[in-house]
């Protein structure tokens, strides 16, 4: 799975920094590293996703203005996320083939480039690591026969801010727990006071953590850096939501522009009707686990494919379910095989799971592109470029002044600061923007100069 993993997407490890990068670095490095691990304690402040913060300058602590350690670490988040995803579905299933298959599903998606490519994806990874963990220990918790409470419950909420302090997808998770209470532990009692009881009870994490949640809802529609961005301002309209839902499993099935309302609403018909003929709890909760985790950017416009990297866990632990039931039943049901032979046994099994996987991978590696942003001539190639030109120069002194000349970048763009900033990991230095159609025109006076031609930097004055 690893193998299969690293074969796929493994070229990602030498992608560059991007803009993105460049501007979460430096929002978090400009603040005190007490102030970054404060606002993943105070998961309510208005601070952007601060376990990213915890990410990055942890990674600039190490390695500077190095890329290769960003993506080594964001890697290794990447392979602890199949283990968690291969310990979930595997402990909610009680089956060793449902947890592997799942974790391949998950391995590798040819719309989930951003993933591979992108550091700055680094808030859906931690958010899947944190949810994950939580969801699990929980479900370990209940199988075990116990309760939620104690030290237990304290643990669950700490994973629960950590995927808060990652991305606003974790507010679904106390629906979560809820609804995996409801399917594996229904509650049920003539006691009149039963309800008040399940409340302090089996529900109590599920009451806390959405009680926990209020005020990080406030925090962030109201008083967040993304409050007013129209990128993130929910749209409440059933139009928004099932043309996300449209885009969103275009991307996710390989069928761009194949997805229509009407559409979507019959295949979550089939699925629903799958689960409920086979009466099967697993299904069950993996179709609402699907319906319900991708909820928080379903009201606003749509990102890319890498968006449903969290919700994908759900369609692989339903898919994985059904492929390991055609895989056992098939020999009996279709071929008609009754007696034990090794059309039935485990051989059979493995054969007909590793034919499905051979498909499973081949549709992924037809729909594989990799246009960017891994290759030349991206913004990664650009601020790689720039940085070889800054390291063959002399350091400037602080408080420099460093000019711009006809630069790639947007007009106005702070993305010259944040890489001169961090490159050198000086604060003081000014970095100023002169545009192509300014640059025959007398200059600001600077000590360094940098020009941008035919693709391709030069230092027009470097003292």
């Amino acid at each position: 799975m690893a193998a299969y993993f690293l074969w796929s997407s493994g070229h990602g490890l030498r992608a560059y920094f991007t803009d993105d990068d460049m501007m979460n670095l430096y929002r978090y490095w400009v603040q005190p590293w007490w102030r970054v691990l404060w606002d993943n304690v105070i998961y309510f402040s208005p601070s952007y996703r601060p376990m990213g913060g915890v990410f990055y300058r942890l990674a600039y602590a190490v390695a500077g203005f190095d890329p290769l350690p960003f993506r080594l670490l964001f890697y290794a988040l990447l392979l602890l996320n199949l283990f968690l995803v291969f310990r979930f579905t595997r402990r909610l299933t009680g089956s060793d083939e449902v947890g592997v298959l799942a974790a391949l599903i998950c391995s590798f998606h040819a719309r989930f480039i951003e993933i591979y490519c992108n550091t700055g994806t680094v808030y859906d990874v931690l958010c899947f690591s944190f949810y994950f963990a939580a969801l699990s220990f929980y479900v370990a918790t209940r199988q075990g026969g116990r309760l939620v409470q104690g030290w237990r419950l304290a643990w669950f909420v700490v994973l629960y801010i950590g995927a808060l302090d990652s991305k606003e997808m974790a507010l679904t998770l106390p629906l979560m727990i809820g609804i995996y209470e409801l399917v594996y532990h229904t509650p049920f009692s003539p006691d009149r006071f039963f309800a008040g009881k399940w409340l302090v009870r089996e529900g109590l994490a599920s009451v806390l953590t959405f009680v926990l949640a209020i005020p990080y809802v406030v925090s962030k529609l109201f008083a967040g850096p993304l409050a007013n961005h129209p990128l993130y301002t929910p749209v409440l309209s059933v139009g928004q939501f099932m043309d996300t839902w449209c885009w969103y499993l275009d991307q996710l099935l390989y069928s761009p522009g194949w997805f229509t309302p009407f559409r979507v609403i019959v295949l979550f018909g089939a699925l629903s009707a799958v689960a409920w003929l086979r009466r099967s709890r697993n299904l069950k909760f993996s179709l609402l686990f699907i319906i319900i985790i991708p909820l928080p950017i379903l009201f606003i416009p749509a990102r890319g494919g890498f968006a449903f990297y969290v919700p994908m866990a759900g369609w692989a632990l339903y898919a994985a379910i059904v492929i390991v039931e055609i895989c056992e039943f098939a020999p009996r049901r279709i071929l008609r095989i009754q007696r034990p032979s090794v059309f039935t046994g485990a051989p059979a099994r493995l054969a007909l799971l590793g034919l499905m996987v051979l498909a499973l991978v081949r549709a992924h590696r037809v729909q594989r592109t990799w246009t960017i942003p891994c290759r030349s001539g991206s913004e990664q190639e650009v601020i790689r470029t720039l940085a070889r030109q800054l390291g063959a120069h002399k350091r400037p002194p602080p408080n420099s002044r460093i000019l711009f000349v006809a630069d790639p970048f947007a007009p106005g763009a702070y993305t010259p600061k944040f890489i001169v900033a961090l490159y050198y990991g000086d604060r003081s230095l000014t970095v100023e923007q002169v545009p192509a159609r300014d640059a025959s025109q007398q200059r600001p006076p600077a000590q360094f100069v940098i020009g941008y031609k035919d693709q391709a930097w030069m230092m027009l004055g470097w003292d």
